[in-house]
């Protein structure tokens, strides 16, 4: 009888930690319906670089989209479009770029489901290795305590959502001192899906006892990247190099010479990241104050590692984030602080810090979900006035398009079209599609400037950009706050232009 009850209570526990993924998938869902119909021709990059990525791969045709490498979201992208039409290639390419919202936000909310079942796994594993049911959902909860996190890691097809699947059952792993090999597995899942998984894969170097493990999870690590990114084979020279300039490199992307950070702006994007993410800086400093209370108490033991490998990756998560000027780049990190919340809460004698009574704990539980709630209430605020916005300029786009109909036009990205998605996402796919794209979308009087190059373009190469520059009515559609020269010595004034003028607003504009 009483192992009967004592299984109920166990399977009890294991069901409670279903609500908080399932809260995730609903914000998700939330932030997915509050987009308008415009909000992937704004965000063109990545999603439709993934796309026609993902249709190459489900071709049998190499990765020629390699450069975070993301080969995780291509594959599972690739494996998608397989599904839907197994074996007609020409159909599939034609469904999916006739129809390129549908297949991006159906991959979007896969994604996201990926990530509650990372988050349900990571509870698991926790709740196993603790026995404590109060330590799981601390553990659960510490995403929804990063604005960042919920941003850009729900209903994307980007790297973000497997990044949160892939850290938290990880971080939950060291915790359950998990085997060298099955961190190692997972490490490389994390580096074939995004660069910034690099503070995080780092943590097991803090916790392994001896050189053997360390050995055996960088020889998983490195073997299993390899697999992974087999299909980007041919990339390894490209992909090497700009991830040396990513690293070396200062200003966006590495892009301004040899440096860590152009100077003036590294200490505003720090202000930006821990106004971001102020509830990561907190417990950053939270576990450095308690490390530096077990050094003094002389106490140890593996908790201690650990918490000392979360306070480094945290540490170089900040400032590889600042360098690139955008706290996404510190979500794996941030994610990793599910770890540092179970710490104290469950192993305080390790740090020689008094064991909370159960009442206390039940206080903290209580003022983490308080806060958590608060968060979600900011963030569902912000998306009401995201939404409000987006809406004004998609009401704005289709009023200058309709005022300006006769006009030959040339897109630059960024700018509002879809159109202009497709083409950047056809030379981030290799530039394999210009046929298919041209029977799709005829293109009358209207032009491309090409991303990488100072040229107009069809779908299916260059135009003759100086016979068009010599045209006075034509006019070049897109951001000119973000690009005020979408050619090499061209000026521009606006014929019609937004009033917000902000990241996502694409305006008409003619020649001087």
């Amino acid at each position: 009888m009483a192992e009967n009850r004592n299984a109920a209570t166990t399977a009890m526990r294991k069901w409670l930690l279903l609500p908080l993924p399932l809260l995730l998938i609903g914000a998700g869902l939330l932030m997915d319906s509050a987009r308008g119909p415009s909000y992937l021709a704004q965000h063109m990059e990545p999603e439709y670089a993934y796309l026609f990525s993902s249709l190459n791969l489900a071709e049998g045709k190499p990765a020629k989209y390699a450069d975070h490498p993301g080969m995780t979201v291509q594959l599972l992208g690739a494996a998608g479009l397989r599904l839907r039409h197994p074996l007609d290639s020409q159909a599939r390419a034609e469904d999916a770029l006739k129809n390129p919202e549908k297949y991006i936000k159906t991959a979007g909310l896969a994604l996201t489901l990926a990530a509650a079942a990372g988050m349900f796994l990571a509870g698991l594993i926790v709740l196993s290795a603790t026995e404590s049911l109060g330590a799981a959902l601390a553990f659960q909860a510490v995403p929804f305590l990063s604005p960042t996190t919920l941003g850009f890691a729900l209903n994307r097809f980007s790297p973000e959502p497997l990044l949160l699947a892939l850290t938290l059952p990880f971080c939950a792993l060291l915790l359950a001192r998990a085997r060298p090999r099955t961190l190692g597995i997972i490490a490389a899942l994390g580096f074939a899906t995004k660069l910034t998984f690099g503070p995080v894969a780092l943590l097991p170097f803090f916790v392994f006892n001896n050189r053997k493990e360390m050995l055996a999870y960088c020889a998983w690590t490195a073997g299993t990247f390899i697999l992974l990114t087999l299909p980007m084979a041919p990339m390894y020279p490209e992909f090497a190099e700009w991830s040396w300039q990513l690293l070396s490199g200062k200003g966006f992307y590495g892009q301004h010479g040899f440096g860590f950070a152009q100077p003036g702006h590294f200490l505003p994007s720090i202000a930006r990241i821990a106004d971001a993410e102020t509830a990561y800086i907190l417990l950053l400093a939270l576990l450095a104050l308690v490390l530096i209370r077990a050094r003094l108490s002389g106490s140890g033991g593996g908790e201690k590692k650990l918490a000392l490998g979360l306070l480094a990756a945290g540490m170089l998560g900040i400032l590889l984030s600042a360098k690139l000027f955008s706290p996404r780049y510190l979500i794996p990190c941030a994610c990793s602080a599910s770890a540092a919340a179970v710490l104290p809460y469950r192993r305080s004698e390790t740090f020689s810090l008094p064991v909370l009574p159960r009442t206390h704990r039940q206080v903290i539980m209580i003022l983490l979900a308080i806060y958590a709630m608060v968060s979600l209430w900011g963030f569902a605020l912000e998306l009401r006035f995201r939404t409000l916005s987006q809406r004004a300029q998609l009401e704005f786009a289709q009023a200058a398009q309709t005022a300006l109909a006769g006009y030959p036009k040339a897109y630059y990205y960024p700018v509002s079209s879809q159109l202009m998605a497709l083409f950047d996402g056809d030379i981030y796919g290799g530039g394999n599609r210009g046929e298919l794209l041209e029977k799709l979308y005829p293109l009358k009087n209207i032009w491309f400037v090409h991303r990488f190059r100072p040229e107009l373009w069809t779908w299916t190469g260059p135009a003759d950009t100086e016979a068009l520059l010599k045209n006075q009515e034509l006019l070049f559609i897109g951001n000119s706050r973000i690009r005020p020269s979408p050619l090499p010595g061209l000026e521009l004034e606006p014929v019609l232009r937004s009033s917000s003028m902000n990241d996502e607003t694409a305006s008409a504009f003619r020649r001087i």
